[in-house]
């Protein structure tokens, strides 16, 4: 990061991969006033130099004050100070001019997905300009056990090489309690690759901020004119869009629209902005304020000069009816159907934006329409973050590390904001328990194995966006939502679980965080296919930032009209009505519908118990031995003096009916399907 937002030419570039390299070892020097983290060792620093064939000077200077070379402080925010981000920095600011309705989601991925492949491009070439020795840095930190070495000892073991187009850094970590870690960053513009999370790409790298409404990407200084670069951008930008919702089948058109209206440009010029954000936004005092650029898209919505507000999404709008399309008195007809009927979930207006009209388009019946489930990566963090000391690093002679010292973090850094992104996208492929292949288009697919009639059949379920990280079910979404948020054994099980936080080792502290992504999830459990399609169930719909934590909660539409709250207490209690249900050998669906009626767990056994169609076994017999499995659980029972048994089955008794009414969707998971 410190390379793409501070090195002016091809020397300080190489200079950044490197200049901090011995942080790692934990050595200190003392200052007039006090001990000082020793980030270089000098005539170390020159035996690496030498090995590369660069010099060690402007590494050494990075650190001086009466250097002529920029410092970290004027590019990138040091932990005191996480508010601002560096004054001499540039970055490129994709802004949407609209709410983030699930009506417009899957369209506002398609155009983050050109933005970051635009600017990765743009920028992998002012790279490659530079006629770099490698493509790519390798870093490589290893652990070293033997106490007996000192600080020359461990420090002579360090070394750096370019090799086979990568410029490789080994580190030691004068540690016992450290894993061999490797990490690639490659600088050539290619897409992430979902199956490498060891690897960074450079699109990554660049994003140094992602939610909803905006995207925040560097735009290295080496870049010398930036307003050329970024109307490049804007220009590359449009053509990438108009491909990629080609290569998706989604039309950017409407029976409606009036003749020869392009509604893409239109989207492109009214509903999205994209600027350079260099010194110009800078506070007098401090830089460039994080608040201000995350808050943009409510100040373009705030425009005064914005009269209009879309029927559909509530974004405000350029006045004037009708300059995207024709439509007569019954605006809601002309726009969607003769059908449309979803008048409680669309705002009083006369007006539509050209996001809406696409999406209201009958030609975009995929993937804008009908059960899906979109996930993309977001910044977003839940605090607090909870920490603990590992071990006092063992050349720790000032005690910054000591276990009596703790640290007080107050806010996060640029490099965490893009290592927040970097979480978010591996935790969302990890989370995926289908396959992800890129093929020769922009585009990858999202397919899943299944054996059918004894052959392995893959079929595409979805779309992969690799630049934005993002991916778009439109097929075994029941799946998807089942291994991943109801924990059933799938061959591509997850690799992360919802309900629980993430443990990041920073050695030497090891931390417990809460890293999130963005998700729409719509299934059709119980509703008329051909009817949940023309439905518009994204109006009902809206995304979640799901956070990875025990009380994470979020919405999803089981049917044409029924929302449902997602918790940790949903999941059990669907596990436990399920296992009641096995154990007891009955129908779960009639099983949980009794429950709801009000029934106890042995009396809704006992009413719900029957021969399966074409046995000859006795009612009365299934039913005493449905009542005889289900009494012997914990959950129902419990154990003890007859009393003792009583007053938990009573207890039990009314826990589980609770649970059942608290969550009427469940049975809507077992019921037979319409076809």
């Amino acid at each position: 990061m410190t390379a793409l937002l501070g090195a002016r030419n091809k020397d300080e570039f190489i200079d950044w991969l490197w200049h901090d390299t011995f942080k790692a070892l934990f050595t200190w020097k003392s200052g007039s006033r006090r001990s000082q983290w020793h980030h270089l060792r000098k005539a170390d620093m020159q035996r690496l130099a030498a090995a590369i064939g660069v010099s060690a000077n402007r590494v050494l200077k990075h650190h001086r004050k009466n250097s002529s070379l920029l410092k970290e402080s004027q590019t990138i925010t040091n932990e005191f100070d996480a508010r601002y981000l560096g004054a001499e920095a540039r970055f490129v600011q994709l802004t949407f001019k609209c709410q983030p309705a699930a009506s417009t989601l899957v369209l506002r991925l398609v155009i983050v997905e050109a933005f970051v492949r635009a600017v990765s491009e743009m920028v992998a070439q002012a790279i490659q300009s530079l006629n770099l020795p490698f493509t790519r840095a390798v870093y490589i930190f290893e652990d070293c056990s033997d106490p007996s070495l000192s600080e020359d000892d461990v420090a002579r073991c360090y070394r750096m090489k370019v090799q086979d187009s990568s410029l490789t850094i080994f580190h030691i970590v004068p540690s016992n309690q450290f894993a061999t870690t490797q990490l690639t960053v490659d600088l050539t513009g290619a897409p992430p690759a979902p199956s490498d999370p060891q690897s960074i790409a450079l699109s990554e790298l660049l994003t140094v901020y992602r939610d909803d409404l905006t995207v925040i990407m560097a735009l290295p200084l080496f870049i010398a004119d930036p307003n050329r670069v970024v109307e490049g951008i804007r220009t590359r930008m449009t053509v990438l869009t108009a491909d990629l919702l080609k290569e998706m089948g989604i039309v950017a058109q409407h029976r409606k629209q009036i003749n020869n209206t392009d509604l893409l440009k239109f989207v492109l010029n009214e509903q999205v902005e994209v600027r350079l954000v260099d010194s110009a936004a800078n506070d007098p005092a401090r830089g460039k304020p994080v608040h201000a650029l995350i808050n943009r898209p409510h100040v373009l919505m705030g425009d005064p000069s914005l009269q209009s507000r879309c029927i559909v999404c509530g974004s405000p709008i350029q006045g004037g009816k009708g300059r995207y399309f024709n439509a007569s008195r019954n605006i809601l007809r002309d726009i969607f159907s003769d059908r449309f009927t979803d008048l409680e979930h669309v705002d009083l207006g006369d007006d539509v934006c050209p996001l809406c009209l696409i999406y209201a388009s009958s030609e975009n019946k995929k993937l804008l329409r009908g059960a899906m489930a979109i996930l993309s990566p977001s910044t977003s963090l839940r605090a607090p973050v909870s920490h603990h000391l590992i071990e006092q690093p063992r050349f720790d002679c000032a005690e910054r590390f000591a276990p009596n010292r703790p640290m007080v973090k107050a806010g996060m850094t640029l490099q965490e904001l893009v290592l927040l992104t970097l979480l978010s996208r591996r935790i969302i492929a990890g989370l995926m328990p289908f396959d992800t292949r890129l093929g020769t288009g922009m585009v990858g697919d999202v397919t899943m194995r299944q054996r059918v009639k004894g052959q392995d059949v893959e079929s595409v379920v979805g779309r992969y966006l690799p630049y934005s990280g993002a991916y778009l079910l439109f097929n075994a979404v029941e799946t998807f939502f089942r291994t991943v948020f109801l924990g059933e054994d799938n061959s591509g099980k997850p690799s992360f679980d919802v309900w629980q936080e993430v443990q990041l080792t920073a050695y030497p502290f090891e931390l417990r965080l809460s890293p999130s992504f963005t998700m729409l999830l719509e299934l059709r459990l119980n509703a008329d296919i051909q009817a949940h399609a023309q439905a518009h169930t994204l109006l009902k719909s809206r995304p979640s930032t799901v956070y990875l934590s025990q009380d994470s909660a979020f919405y999803v539409l089981v049917d044409n009209a029924v929302q449902e709250r997602v918790d940790r207490d949903y999941v059990e209690t669907l596990r436990l009505l399920e296992d009641l249900a096995s154990g007891a050998g009955v129908d779960c669906s009639e099983f949980i519908r009794a429950l709801l009626s009000g029934e106890d767990p042995l009396t809704a056994a006992y009413e719900v118990a029957k021969p399966s169609r074409g046995t000859k076994a006795d009612p009365d017999t299934l039913r005493i031995n449905a009542v005889n499995n289900i009494s012997k659980r914990k959950e129902v029972m419990g154990g003890g003096t007859p009393e003792e048994i009583w007053a938990t089955f009573i207890r039990q008794r009314e826990a589980i009916k609770a649970r059942c009414q608290e969550h009427p969707t469940l049975i809507h998971f077992f019921a037979k399907r319409r076809k």
